[in-house]
């Protein structure tokens, strides 16, 4: 099969130019240099690719290749940041040059394949150097029976994944900087096509660190050499069937009322699998026989029998002990969902829940169901290990449903503590507290949770009857950490942990304010030596009240926002806001945050008077908006009309004479239009200057940038200045979420009737939904659908409304 036969409208933007050969060197060139300095940060390096990458662009420019001199001048411009600096880029950061290089066009060369046979979606394809550990592993399986076909490009792989996706691919972990092509269409056939193509990677050897690694390249498996053909062979077959081999999973319903019933079986349903309900719970016994489940969902309270004696007596016959069984039920008594797990049953989720949660739970349950099924393991022991961005979303949902008032729940941060001339390189800092959590998971129980938080700290969340007990856990952390030597990196040093504990007592307790306190008290501990614990507690509290700014020293406040411009210190969280009208639009609230030194987070109104004082309110806007120009220009690409951001903006800003021109030449220097950026004005500050505004909008809509006024309250003024200034959505003031539904009702049509879309926020239950989605409002916003979180990570794709 010809690549010519292979391009359709799927093809990559690398392919829509072919480079000339004269340019191929030196993209093969600069991909090198990266590859190199992926693995040791080198300044004189990142100076020479920014060098070649100027010279390509430049050139390309000059021969009239604009998708390849574009290109290439993104990766110069992003590169330039970092030319001149000792420190290495952070994960995301490199995530992001990897992708850039990833779109630099190239020729490549015919690869070898199977007697010159066409590629097969039932075939393995293996990628990667012939003479490698790749190609001694093809041999092992060749010889094990299995179809293995070459390939040596990692975009024309790319390609062919679209085309025909292989039952498996392998590839060399050593190349993993040229492989980003191949992850990224992986990770969207798995999330567009809901089919996973296992990766598996070869490497020389099988350390930790090195699996490490893969896991974090998207690997599902790692396999080094010397080669047993039977044995790997079998091994590959497994993995294979894991994801391709078994049926559609089936799940009883067991719930008295069978309207919730329904509504769970077909969240489930629109997820893929096979769903049966059960409204009587006498009669489980005999559909049990029947269906055949590979989980059970059940309500606690039902008549007749509850749902814990139910799993007691499920558990007693052989042919059903191995099922899994999650309780979904909105009792929020600690002891009763203690008691309902103490009989059998595999977790716990209390009502109302999210679509989406309710999806993962029972997939991740069944996956682990599938894994104990194949190795005879019971059932698992220590600590869930989620990501970062689970992690946080388990901390919102215990934070707003949590039984925090009758137990002692607290945020850990553990950091390292490296002895004087120890420095680690980020691999190495990362594969350390990897090992770090996989060693504390056992001390944990099932409830809690733990993971790997940043580059510096892992961070648990640990709910006990007393603090006391939460603090003899950390005691038995740290004590497990000096206990143990690890990574080759510390040459067998011991080492010690410094932890900062926030419990879930005080105000503003969201996941961020929370994680925030941890971090305070955590950087306190470090400052007093090693291995100290330090609890945020009243004498880490601000000297403020209740989440307001307005007793706080008014000069210490304008410096922290001054300090925070300077230093990029803001934290920038990201809500994702539901589009009931535009479906496949990831829409996101780009919110700020300015950490104090006493750990909070305030959020942009409550620092609002300390920047007017301080005349810094522009300097702010400028800020969060250079921040969301880099995003849609990151994300955006070649996707550009599915991202929006909402971005907050001053009344200052939108009346000021250069606003507008100051925001084209921040688009213009990015190389971009603003499609996808909206930003949001309070309608109180607009209306202090009506014309300056109404000219400046002006001037954004010829940018392709909407507008949005906030706080729009149901008044005949607020409606006389939309119609004035033309804006494409409003956000509904607070009081109106609380009116009734005819209120509402006429209010959306009215606003429709101009042609601007409604947002509503402060959706934090399903009943919030059911009532402004049938009033007809565009979008939807609020913790109950996601919290604020640092990553823009929500698979809008899940919902389901």
């Amino acid at each position: 099969m010809s690549d010519s036969q292979l391009d359709d409208t799927q093809t990559t933007r690398s392919s829509q130019t072919s480079a000339p050969a004269e340019f191929n060197a030196i993209v093969r060139q600069i991909r090198e240099l990266w590859a190199r300095q992926r693995e040791h940060w080198d300044g004189n390096r990142v100076a020479e690719i920014h060098r070649q990458l100027h010279d390509l662009a430049t050139a390309a420019e000059a021969q009239g290749l604009r998708a390849l001199s574009e290109t290439a001048f993104n990766a110069e411009v992003y590169l330039s940041s970092f030319v001149g600096m000792e420190t290495p880029m952070s994960p995301s950061q490199r995530e992001t040059f990897d992708a850039l290089l990833g779109e630099l066009p190239m020729d490549s060369a015919p690869s070898p394949r199977d007697d010159g046979a066409p590629l097969s979606a039932k075939a393995i394809q293996a990628l990667g150097d012939v003479q490698g550990p790749v190609g001694q592993l093809v041999d092992a399986l060749r010889a094990g029976g299995l179809s293995v076909q070459h390939l040596t490009d990692p975009s024309e792989a790319a390609r062919h994944l679209v085309t025909t996706p292989p039952a498996a691919l392998i590839a060399d972990l050593a190349d993993i900087p040229l492989l980003e092509p191949v992850i990224e269409t992986l990770a969207r056939i798995r999330r567009e096509n809901n089919r996973h193509v296992p990766l598996v990677y070869v490497a020389s050897t099988g350390d930790l660190e090195t699996r490490v690694k893969a896991v974090r390249a998207g690997g599902d498996a790692i396999y080094s050499p010397p080669f047993d053909s039977t044995q790997i062979t079998e091994r590959l077959r497994s993995l294979i069937e894991q994801h391709t081999g078994h049926d559609t999973n089936r799940v009883l319903i067991v719930e008295d009322d069978a309207a919730q019933a329904e509504f769970a079986a077909s969240i489930l349903a629109k997820a893929g699998m096979e769903t049966a309900t059960v409204t009587d719970p006498m009669a489980i016994l005999e559909r049990l026989r029947e269906f055949r489940p590979d989980l059970i969902l059940m309500d606690i309270y039902m008549p007749e029998v509850n749902g814990i004696e139910l799993t007691t007596v499920i558990r007693g016959y052989d042919e059903f002990v191995d099922i899994p069984v999650v309780f979904l039920s909105g009792e929020q008594d600690s002891d009763k969902q203690v008691d309902a797990l103490s009989v059998g049953a595999d977790d716990f989720l209390t009502k109302p829940i999210r679509p989406r949660q309710l999806i993962a739970v029972v997939e991740n349950r069944l996956r682990r169901s599938q894994r104990r099924g194949r190795t005879g393991r019971g059932r698992e022991l220590g600590a869930r290990t989620l990501d970062r961005t689970r992690f946080t979303e388990r901390l919102g949902a215990l934070l707003a449903t949590g039984p925090m008032h009758t137990r002692a729940m607290a945020v850990m941060l553990l950091t390292p503590d490296l002895e004087a001339g120890v420095e680690l390189d980020t691999e190495a800092r990362r594969c350390l507290l990897d090992q770090i959590a996989q060693s504390l998971a056992d001390e944990l129980s099932p409830e809690d949770s733990i993971a790997v938080f940043d580059e510096h700290a892992i961070a648990v969340i640990a709910a006990r009857s007393t603090k006391n007990l939460v603090h003899d856990l950390a005691s038995r952390l740290r004590e497990k950490v000096t206990g143990q030597t690890f990574g080759a990196s510390l040459h067998g040093q011991s080492l010690t942990v410094s932890i900062g504990i926030a419990f879930a007592d005080g105000v503003r307790t969201d996941p961020a304010s929370l994680i925030n306190r941890a971090r305070v008290a955590q950087q306190r501990a470090r400052e007093q030596g090693p291995g100290k614990t330090v609890v945020y507690d009243e004498e880490l509290e601000p000297t403020r009240g209740h989440g307001t700014v307005d007793e706080a020293n008014e000069d210490d406040l304008a410096k922290t926002i001054r300090r925070c411009l300077e230093k990029d210190g803001f934290v920038v969280l990201y809500q994702p806001m539901l589009d009931l009208v535009e479906r496949g639009m990831e829409t996101w609230d780009v919110q700020v945050r300015l950490p104090t030194p006493a750990g909070e987070l305030l959020t942009r109104r409550d620092f609002r008077k300390q920047a007017e004082q301080a005349g810094l309110t522009l300097e702010v806007d400028h800020w969060t908006l250079e921040r969301a120009l880099d995003i849609l220009k990151r994300r955006s690409e070649g996707n550009r009309h599915t991202l929006r951001l909402f971005v907050a903006q001053s009344g200052e800003a939108i009346i000021h004479p250069e606003y507008a021109e100051w925001l084209s030449a921040s688009l213009r220097e990015r190389r971009m239009v603003g499609t996808g950026l909206v930003l949001e004005f309070d309608l109180s500050s607009v209306s202090r200057d009506l014309k300056a505004a109404k000219g400046n909008l002006r001037k954004l809509r010829e940018m392709d940038v909407q507008a949005s006024l906030s706080r729009f309250p149901d008044k005949t003024a607020a409606f006389k200045v939309l119609r004035y200034l033309r804006c494409r959505f409003v956000r509904v003031a607070p009081p109106l979420l609380t009116a009734d539904h005819e209120t509402i009702d006429r209010f959306i049509s009215e606003v429709h009737e101009l042609s601007t879309k409604v947002i509503v926020s402060g959706i934090d239950d399903p009943r919030a939904i059911d009532l402004h989605w049938s009033s007809g409002a565009d979008l939807l916003q609020g913790d109950f659908i996601q919290h604020p979180l640092e990553t823009m990570d929500y698979d809008f794709s899940q919902v389901i409304i």
